[in-house]
């Protein structure tokens, strides 16, 4: 019975000892397979400043950025007066060739696009674990962080205020990252509430970082402002696609869309164009090779049928809707899917008018308020179309942020703090506003 004992004994660690060599083996061909995805590099690629004068070198300069390999479309601004186009040292001969021979006027904003995400974000800093076990999180708002750090920002708010704030997990992103929903409320009777999303892009870097600089205002300094959740309910979801974010992170900085798996080899929807809200009618593609793929049907995207669904069981309490995007410095008012405007648009031009006029107050820097279609382009599928048109939210906005156009996406991490204090201010202007006399 003895020798039995002694066999098995031998037998259960040989067993052990292949399960760890199989678990290292795992290991190895994950890490392998992950080392042997090269960071996309942007070296001598150009940002192009494009200044046309009437429609006819606007349609060229939209017509070269769809058309020609190698230019993308970053932005537009004043009007859609000026384009802002990515260009790869390949297309530089063909880009300026064209633009020269439709005499349309154009100027390098940055010259090496690579130097600029080399400057973009410091590195960790060795104090942050330090900072970790002090504070409970990781988050400083003096650099662009992960993904992970993001999610436990949002526990460490729902563990340590348990008082106000809750976390609901609404769903999981394609690969599998949850998609974490804080409630900030005091409880009592019924609120009105606020839904504040960002991180719909993948490398708007600055949407979440300034969303978690608002979660930092309503709950770790609400004593300066009680009011604020006194009077409101708060549903807050840092990064509408943590996939895409974290791919953005550790691949390709430019990454815009979600990380899914399409039918071919091109991967991920942009999710700004995937809410069932005319979806698929106008700038947006078909194409799933494209940065601005609608998906296969509305919303095809984990992340966006999460949201849409959760949002939906809370309609009646949601009455203000804010998504924050990069870059423009624009707070934009539905439709953005054609030029008419909706019957309450004056209402809406209101109360955002309420919170760039506090914005601009902080350090006197201009945003534009308008449609997207007056000010930007004209799309479809957008998340604030459809918190208007299908959730009912009356009051829905997209902001997008800064800057316009100096760093483009690749705003250096410096800027935080910056544009959270301005943003903070823009809310609290327009919360005041609605509380004092719009909340019935």
């Amino acid at each position: 019975m003895a020798k039995k004992c002694a066999d098995r004994r031998t037998f259960d660690r040989k067993m052990s000892a292949r399960l760890v060599a199989v678990a290292v083996l795992l290991a190895a061909a994950v890490a392998a397979e992950e080392a042997a995805t090269p960071e996309v590099s942007y070296e001598h690629f150009r940002l192009l400043r494009v200044q046309v004068a009437d429609k006819e070198q606007m349609a060229a300069a939209f017509r070269l950025s769809m058309e020609l390999d190698g230019v993308q479309l970053w932005a537009t601004h004043n009007m859609s007066t000026q384009l802002d186009l990515l260009v790869a040292p390949t297309a530089w001969t063909n880009i300026t060739t064209e633009l020269n021979q439709s005499g349309i006027k154009y100027s390098i904003i940055i010259e090496n696009l690579q130097d600029s995400i080399r400057n973009e974000n410091p590195p960790m800093d060795p104090e942050e674990e330090e900072w970790e076990n002090r504070s409970g999180h990781r988050l400083t708002w003096k650099r662009y962080h992960h993904y992970k750090d993001i999610e436990s920002y949002v526990d460490y708010l729902a563990n340590t205020y348990p008082e106000i704030c809750q976390m609901e997990v609404i769903g999981q992103t394609s690969e599998g990252r949850p998609l974490k929903v804080l409630k900030i409320s005091t409880g009592g009777a019924t609120k009105p509430a606020v839904w504040i999303d960002g991180g719909i892009h993948a490398r708007e870097w600055i949407a979440p970082a300034t969303v978690t600089y608002l979660l930092l205002q309503l709950v770790e300094f609400r004593h300066d402002h009680p009011w604020l959740i006194d009077d409101l309910d708060w549903y807050v979801l840092p990064v509408v696609n943590p996939d895409g974010y974290e791919y953005s992170h550790t691949t390709d900085r430019l990454w815009r869309k979600t990380r899914s798996a399409g039918d071919g080899q091109c991967v991920g929807v942009d999710a700004n164009r995937n809410f069932d809200s005319h979806w698929l009618e106008v700038g947006a593609s078909s194409d799933p090779c494209s940065s601005i793929y609608a998906g296969s049907r509305p919303f095809s995207e984990p992340e966006t049928k999460a949201m849409s669904d959760f949002i939906l069981s809370r309609r009646d309490e949601i009455k203000v809707y804010l998504t924050l995007h990069s870059y423009g410095q624009m707070w934009l008012v539905p439709w953005g899917y054609k030029a008419d405007k909706p019957d309450d648009y004056y209402d809406m031009y209101v109360l955002a008018e309420q919170g760039v006029e506090a914005l601009e107050r902080v350090r006197n820097t201009d945003y534009l308020l308008g449609t997207a279609d007056e000010l930007i382009y004209t799309s479809s599928g957008g998340s604030d179309d459809w918190a208007k048109e299908k959730a009912g939210i009356k009051y829905a906005y997209t902001v997008e942020l800064p800057d316009t156009g100096r760093y483009g996406f690749v705003l250096p991490a410096a800027h935080i703090e910056l544009v959270g204090q301005e943003v903070w201010e823009g809310v609290k202007g327009m919360m005041l506003y609605f509380t004092k006399n719009i909340s019935v």
